[in-house]
């Protein structure tokens, strides 16, 4: 106790300042910290509890976008589905407006990894405007699938020395391989190697 009371009023204040400080951290890692962590975790399942109740909101908002892409991809409908749907489409069409559909043969199919490239394609001859109305009709209206190219052509009737237009049609639908589909190709792969 002596020597305590030989330190000048200015040591005894650093001392006390510093031993203050030190009763502070002390404070802090043993209590405060604690609560920091807790209160910062608490908020973070707060955020989690608010998303696990938009789950059902969110789910279903993004099963309509899946099926909105779905229906641009072309993978709603069968193969067979698409193919007799354009036929029923153009025939219509074509049966309306004085249209000869020349050509409407068999889907061609590509795969490329984990997708299907098939493309419809058909022709016909008739006027400019009626042809053409045909294609704003397929690409804007039914969307049976996306125009991929429209060939127009002229050629002359040798007996009627009239010239006929043609426009040949090539409509694309990309669809998305099942699951199932793409584990049977590796199976396959993995095999061969």
């Amino acid at each position: 106790m002596n020597r305590f009371k030989k330190i000048s009023y200015k040591k005894k204040n650093r001392l006390l300042l510093w031993g203050g400080l030190a009763v502070l951290f002390l404070i802090y890692k043993l209590t405060f910290s604690k609560t920091i962590s807790l209160y910062f975790s608490c908020k973070e399942l707060d955020q989690h509890m608010e998303m696990a109740a938009n789950a059902p909101g969110r789910i279903d908002a993004l099963e309509k976008e899946s099926a909105r892409l779905d229906r641009l991809l072309g993978k709603e409908q069968s193969d067979n589905l698409t193919q007799q749907s354009l036929l029923e489409v153009v025939t219509a069409y074509c049966q309306q407006n004085n249209i000869l559909l020349k050509e409407f043969p068999q889907t061609l199919r590509a795969s490329e990894k984990e997708y299907t490239i098939e493309t419809n394609y058909f022709v016909m001859e008739g006027p400019f405007q009626k042809l053409l109305s045909l294609v704003y009709r397929l690409e804007q209206k039914t969307k049976t699938g996306k125009i991929a190219s429209v060939s127009y052509s002229t050629r002359t009737d040798l007996r009627t020395k009239e010239r006929i237009l043609t426009a040949t049609v090539f409509i694309r639908n990309i669809r998305r391989a099942s699951s199932t589909a793409i584990l049977d190709k590796t199976r396959e792969r993995s095999n061969e190697m």
